[in-house]
């Protein structure tokens, strides 16, 4: 028996290709594999250079925003500053005020004086008795401490609104077993810059 080859050579040939293509897949899937871990390597390596340029940059971000709060917290603490200079100069000219309007009628408001003395009283000093003299005030109270006393002499002169401060007499007494002082000080109205 013969036989014949009914395939044309074209085709056969093909199918030669086909069966060395084995051979030919256990290298192209060892050379795919390669290419595929290259491609990781690669996407990786450029992934950390992209960190490496970011990252300086948003530390140099950081380092900016930084200086710009140090530099915002300073404008605050100055305009802090600035409004509680605001506030006291405020009151200081509240308090001129207050001796201006008195000036210009050449009398003194008993209750002007009150609420300004009011303001240099310290804590633990109380003011038991006032007496009022033309320009000049006496003031008999009672208090713990002698440093009280000096606190609230050394007040009334810095003020804008009594001058000569003085020391009448201080007396040491005992009230159910703790020590009071009892005190008298005189202090004059600055009726020359329109005091009250």
């Amino acid at each position: 028996m013969r036989r014949i080859n009914l395939i044309t050579r074209s085709v056969s040939k093909k199918q030669a290709e086909w069966r060395t293509l084995p051979k030919n897949r256990i290298w192209f899937g060892v050379i795919s594999v390669f290419v595929i871990m290259g491609l990781v390597f690669l996407g990786q390596s450029l992934w950390i250079m992209s960190l490496r340029i970011r990252i300086p940059r948003q530390q140099k971000a950081i380092q900016n925003d930084e200086a710009n709060l140090i530099e915002q917290q300073s404008a605050v603490t100055k305009a802090e500053e600035q409004r509680k200079r605001i506030r006291e100069n405020s009151k200081r000219l509240e308090g001129k005020l207050r001796v201006i309007r008195m000036s210009r009628s050449r009398q003194i408001d008993f209750s002007e004086v009150l609420k300004t003395l009011s303001e240099y009283v310290p804590s633990d000093l109380w003011i038991d008795k006032m007496m009022l003299d033309q320009n000049q005030i006496t003031i008999i109270g009672t208090t713990l401490d002698n440093i009280k006393v000096s606190q609230f002499m050394e007040r009334l002169d810095t003020s804008v609104t009594f001058e000569r401060t003085g020391f009448n007499y201080t007396e040491k007494t005992d009230l159910d077993g703790r020590p009071l002082i009892n005190f008298e000080v005189t202090t004059h109205i600055l009726m020359s810059t329109g005091a009250l």
